[in-house]
């Protein structure tokens, strides 16, 4: 999770880190901000998507905006990340 400040002009600025993840742009991005029962929710808009076979014969899906294909070894990797900081 990472933290946030919101400057006197009422402005968020994300982290260099999120947006690179995220594929967020610097300026000029349009996110929604919705209001949950649980507090705020930021929604990038839906990004275009391709699935393609990847070497190993399985699934690689490439996303519009993300540096590069998310494949099921970079998802278990980052399921063992997550799994490593709890």
């Amino acid at each position: 999770m990472a933290k946030i400040r919101i400057d006197a002009q009422g402005r968020i600025v994300l982290p260099r880190d999120v947006r690179r993840r995220l594929g967020i742009a610097g300026h000029g991005a349009d996110l929604e901000l919705r209001e949950t029962t649980d507090g705020l929710l930021l929604e990038l808009p839906p990004a275009a998507a391709r699935v393609a076979t990847a070497d190993d014969g399985l699934p690689a899906i490439t996303i519009e905006g993300l540096p590069e294909p998310v494949s099921n070894d970079s998802v278990l990797a980052a399921i063992e990340r997550e799994r490593s900081v709890r």
